[in-house]
């Protein structure tokens, strides 16, 4: 999806903006597939437009969360059909579970494997988990520290890259005697499918299927150039707490 180049406003309307602007942020998405290798989700990443990575100077998270959730042409529908959207949230999400506007039926919100679990985080999980919520756990490996809040997740991505392959089968089997349903991410070739399809995942997600493909869509309007230059900005804080 193409969104607005970050420029200083300054002396220029919002619509002059957004035609002189050069696009430099887009959204890519990276299909999930499942047993069956039917198509049942995507999974929304940003990429900078010009080094098909993800940008290293944004809130990525946070920024993709809300341009979804805040925009008209760039909504779920346009990006991901009548699939699920796996969006990684932040602690901030957490922290203030109201703010996610999202519709519980349309994504997944999955959790990076790298916030501390704090009680108020647990709560705001809950909190999400009891509106309906799919909550997932994203590049999943066993840590004590996961089980307060494990009880609100239904789906942990398991990052079998981490770990020897030989301990694969423990984590797996382990998930999936908590009810947990898996999916196996980051799989780059044929014999990785094949194991871990013997070994139970529910879902398979990876480079070996397709790699993240930009979506190509409409330039946003002018009157949301501004809201997208103040999340990409980092500003969304401010205005939240004001």
């Amino acid at each position: 999806l193409r969104t607005i180049r970050v420029t200083p406003m300054a002396n220029k309307t919002a619509e002059q903006s957004s035609v002189e602007a050069r696009p430099e942020y887009f959204i890519a998405r990276q299909p999930i597939f499942d047993r069956d290798l039917k198509l049942c989700a995507y999974e929304l990443l940003f990429r900078d437009a010009y080094t098909d990575e993800a940008p290293s100077d944004i809130d990525v998270v946070a920024a993709t969360a809300h341009i979804l959730s805040t925009t008209d042409e760039v909504g779920l529908d346009a990006v991901v059909g009548a699939h699920k959207a796996f969006i990684k949230i932040s602690d901030r999400f957490l922290e203030e579970p109201g703010l996610m506007p999202l519709a519980p039926r349309r994504v997944v919100l999955e959790l990076p494997e790298d916030i501390e679990f704090t009680p108020e985080r647990i709560e705001g999980a809950r909190q999400l988990s009891e509106r309906g919520f799919t909550l997932a756990l994203d590049n999943y490996v066993h840590d004590e520290r996961y089980d307060p809040v494990m009880p609100f997740v239904r789906i942990a991505k398991f990052a079998a890259q981490s770990i020897p392959r030989a301990q694969w089968k423990t984590e797996i089997d382990a998930l999936k005697a908590r009810g947990k349903r898996v999916v196996a991410q980051k799989i780059e070739g044929p014999h990785e499918y094949e194991i871990l399809d013997d070994l139970g995942c529910d879902f398979f997600q990876g480079y070996f299927f397709a790699k993240p493909k930009i979506v190509q869509g409409k330039r946003l309007a002018s009157n949301q150039v501004a809201l997208v230059q103040l999340l990409l900005l980092g500003m969304l804080g401010v205005i939240a707490g004001s």
